[in-house]
C-alpha cells in the first residue's frame, strides 16, 4: 500500500504542477497544454493496456504449452529455457496471509488516525463539486485542474480508507485465530526475463501504432473515394480542344446509355465563372448547364438537397420573397381604426424580370452569404466583345436550392443551372461541350472505357473526342494519399526497428549473463548450430508475442474507434473518423514484425555460438 501511495503521490505532483503552470497563459497555449497531456495520459494506458496485454499471453504461454512446445526439440528448450527466469517468487497465497500478519500486528490507533484522513480527503473531493469552490480552483488555474485536483483527492482518501479497512480486518483475524505469523512460501518465478518482457511490449506497441494509423489511413482513402464516386461523374468525354464542341453528342450519349452497366449518361454545358453578391465572391466556380430531367433525376443531386430544390430551376418566379413580391411604397391609408400604414402593392403590378435559378453548394452559399432566393451574379471575365476588346459577361440568378456533397470542393466550386440558360450564358447556341456518364460497378471501368472508346473513334479518323475516367481525373489525389500510406508506414516501422535494437541489446545481456550454461551446453556436446537455433526461438518468441499482443490491441482499438465514432474537429469536413480493418494489412504487419525481430537475433546468436567452452567456464 505504501507504494501505491508513493506513485500516486509522484503522479499527483506532475499533475498539479503541470495544470496550475498553465494559470495565466492564452487560451490558445492552454489548449495545446492540455492536448499533449492528454494525449501523454494516452500513451501511458497504450503501454499499460499493452503490459497487460502481453503478460497475460505470456503467462497462458507459460502454463506448460511452452514447455511441451519446447520439449520435442533441442533448440527449442535451449531457447525457452534461456529466456525465462529461473528466480524464486512467494506465492500469492502466502504473501496475502504474512502481509494479513504483519498488519495485524500494528497498533489500532495509526489505522483509525489513517481511516479519519482518508474519509476527510474523499470529502473534500466532494466539497469540490460545490460551485463556489470548484469556480475558486478554476479561476486559480483553469476547469481542468479542479478536476485533477479532485482525482487527486479521491485517490488518496480511497487508498487510506482501503488500508485501513484492510489492516483492520487484519488485525481482528490475527487476534482472534491465535496463530503464529505466517511463512513465505517460494516457488519457481517461471517468466520470461525483465529484458524480453520490455522488448515484447515495445514489438507490442509498434504494431498496434502501425495497424491504427493504417486503418485510419485506409478509412480516410476509402471515405474519400466513396465520396467522389458519389458525387463526380465516373466517365467524362469532352473535346479535345478546351473550346470545342462535341460532335453529336445526343447520340453519343444514347450510344453510352446503351453499354452493358452504365446507369446514367447525360450531355451538358460545362463552364467556369465567378460568382458575386453584395457581401462575397467566389472565383473558380464551375457551372453545369443540364436539362430539368438530369437536375431533378440525376444521382449527383439526389437525397444531396439541403434547401430548396432542382424543381424551382424551371420556376424561378416561386422563389422572389414576399418581401420583393409585395414591397413597401404604394402611398397611404386608414384602416378601419383610422390610423395610416404604407399601402402593399403587389409585384405584379410593377416590372420585374425573372431570375434564372441556380443550385449551388453548401460552402458556396456559405462564402457569399447567399439563401434560397437571394440573388447571385455570375460573371465571365472574357465572356464578351465589346468595342474596346474582350469584357466580362455578367448574368444574375436567383438561389433556388442549396446542395451538401460531403465534399468540400465540390460544395465549394459547383453549381447548377438550367440548360438552355448555360447555353445563352457561355455562347455555345445549341452545341454541348461536356458528357458525363455513371455505371453501375467501378470495378468494371475498363471494360466501359474500352468500349467507349470504340465510340469515340469511330473505327479509322482520329479522334476529335476524348474520355477519362474518375481514376485518371483524381490521380494527382490517389497517388499523393497512396505515398503518404507508404511514407508513414516506413516511419511507424521504425518504431519496430528501435524495439529491434532493444532486443539486441537484451540479447547481448543474455549472452553474457548465460555465458557459463552456454559453455556447458556447449561442452556437453552442443553444436554451434544448436546454439544459433536457440537465439533464433527466443527471437521468435518475442517477435510472435509481441505481433500477437499488438495485433489484438489494434484490432481492438480500431473496432472501439468504429463503434465510438469518434468526431474531428468540423475542418476536416467529415462526421466521425472512419477506419478501415484489412485483414492481408494487418498479416503484414504482424509477419514484418517478426521479421525484423528475428533478424535482430542474427548478432547475438553468432557472439553465443563462438564462445568456447573453455572460455566460458574458465569466466
Amino acid at each position: 500500500m505504501k507504494r501505491a501511495l508513493w506513485i500516486w503521490a509522484g503522479v499527483s505532483a506532475v499533475l498539479l504542477a503541470f495544470f496550475f503552470s498553465t494559470s495565466g497563459v492564452s487560451p490558445e497555449t492552454r489548449y495545446y497544454a492540455d492536448t499533449s497531456a492528454v494525449l501523454f495520459l494516452v500513451i501511458l494506458v497504450v503501454v499499460a493496456v499493452a503490459s497487460l496485454i502481453t503478460y497475460v499471453i505470456v503467462r497462458l504461454l507459460n502454463n506448460r504449452v511452452g514447455d511441451r512446445l519446447a520439449a520435442k526439440r533441442l533448440p527449442r528448450f535451449i531457447g525457452w529455457n534461456l529466456l525465462r527466469s529461473h528466480k524464486l517468487r512467494p506465492t500469492v497465497w502466502s504473501r496475502i496471509r504474512q502481509r494479513f500478519a504483519d498488519a495485524g500486528r500494528k497498533p489500532l490507533g495509526p489505522k483509525l488516525a489513517r481511516a479519519a484522513l482518508g474519509v476527510a480527503l474523499v470529502a473534500a473531493a466532494l466539497l469540490i463539486e460545490r460551485p463556489q469552490v470548484f469556480n475558486a480552483i478554476a479561476d486559480a488555474a483553469n476547469p481542468i485542474s479542479a478536476r485533477v485536483v479532485q482525482l487527486v483527492l479521491l485517490g488518496f482518501g480511497g487508498l487510506l480508507v482501503a488500508s485501513a479497512i484492510t489492516t483492520v480486518v487484519a488485525g481482528i483475524a490475527h487476534r482472534g485465530g491465535g496463530r503464529a505469523p505466517a511463512l513465505l512460501r517460494f516457488k519457481p518465478k517461471s517468466a520470461v526475463t525483465v529484458p524480453t518482457f520490455i522488448s515484447i511490449v515495445g514489438v507490442a506497441i509498434g504494431v498496434w501504432a502501425l495497424i491504427v494509423v493504417l486503418g485510419v489511413m485506409q478509412g480516410l482513402q476509402g471515405g474519400l473515394r466513396d465520396r467522389i464516386l458519389s458525387t463526380d461523374a465516373h466517365i467524362v468525354v469532352e473535346p479535345e480542344n478546351a473550346d470545342g464542341v462535341l460532335d453529336a453528342p445526343l447520340h453519343l450519349e444514347t450510344q453510352l446509355r446503351a453499354i452493358d452497366g452504365v446507369v446514367e449518361a447525360h450531355a451538358f454545358i460545362h463552364g467556369e465563372v465567378m460568382a458575386s453578391t453584395p457581401t462575397g465572391i467566389a472565383v473558380n466556380v464551375v457551372i453545369k448547364g443540364m436539362d430539368e430531367d438530369a437536375l431533378q433525376n440525376s444521382l449527383q443531386l439526389k437525397d444531396m438537397m439541403v434547401s430548396g430544390g432542382a424543381e424551382w430551376v424551371r420556376r424561378p418566379e416561386g422563389l422572389i420573397p414576399d418581401r420583393q413580391r409585395y414591397p413597401l411604397g404604394g402611398g397611404r391609408e386608414q384602416d378601419d381604426e383610422g390610423s395610416e400604414r404604407e399601402k402593399l402593392v403587389p409585384r405584379a403590378k410593377q416590372s420585374i424580370d425573372l431570375l434564372p435559378g441556380l443550385l449551388i453548394g453548401a460552402e458556396l452559399g456559405r462564402s457569399l452569404h447567399a439563401n434560397v432566393g437571394d440573388e447571385v451574379q455570375l460573371i465571365i471575365p472574357d465572356g464578351d466583345v465589346g468595342p474596346t476588346g474582350l469584357r466580362p459577361k455578367l448574368r444574375s440568378f436567383r438561389v433556388a436550392g442549396i446542395f451538401r456533397t460531403g465534399m468540400y470542393e465540390f460544395d465549394q466550386k459547383r453549381g447548377y443551372i438550367a440548360l438552355d440558360e448555360a447555353q445563352r450564358f457561355f455562347n455555345y447556341g445549341p452545341d454541348l461541350n461536356r458528357l458525363e456518364a455513371r455505371i453501375a460497378n467501378v470495378d468494371e471501368t475498363d471494360r466501359i472505357m474500352a468500349q467507349l472508346n470504340g465510340v469515340i473513334d469511330g473505327g479509322e479518323e482520329p479522334a476529335r473526342m476524348v474520355a477519362s475516367d474518375w481514376r485518371a481525373r483524381n490521380r494527382t489525389l490517389f497517388s499523393a494519399l497512396e505515398l503518404e500510406r507508404v511514407i508513414i508506414f516506413v516511419l511507424l516501422v521504425f518504431i519496430i526497428f528501435v524495439s529491434s535494437l532493444l532486443i539486441v541489446s537484451s540479447l547481448v545481456m543474455l549472452v553474457v549473463e548465460k555465458v557459463r550454461d552456454i559453455a556447458l551446453l556447449k561442452a556437453l556436446g552442443a553444436s554451434d548450430k544448436s546454439v544459433v537455433r536457440a537465439f533464433i526461438v527466443i527471437g521468435s518468441f518475442i517477435g510472435v508475442m509481441g505481433a500477437l499482443a499488438g495485433t489484438t490491441l489494434g484490432v481492438v482499438t480500431c473496432k472501439v474507434l468504429v463503434w465510438k465514432g469518434l468526431q474531428p474537429p468540423d475542418v476536416f469536413y467529415i462526421e466521425k473518423l472512419p477506419v478501415e480493418i484489412e485483414p492481408f494489412q494487418i498479416t503484414l504487419i504482424a509477419v514484418s514484425a517478426i521479421a525484423i525481430c528475428l533478424i535482430a537475433t542474427i548478432y547475438p546468436s553468432m557472439q553465443a555460438a563462438k564462445l568456447s567452452p573453455s572460455e566460458g567456464l574458465h569466466g
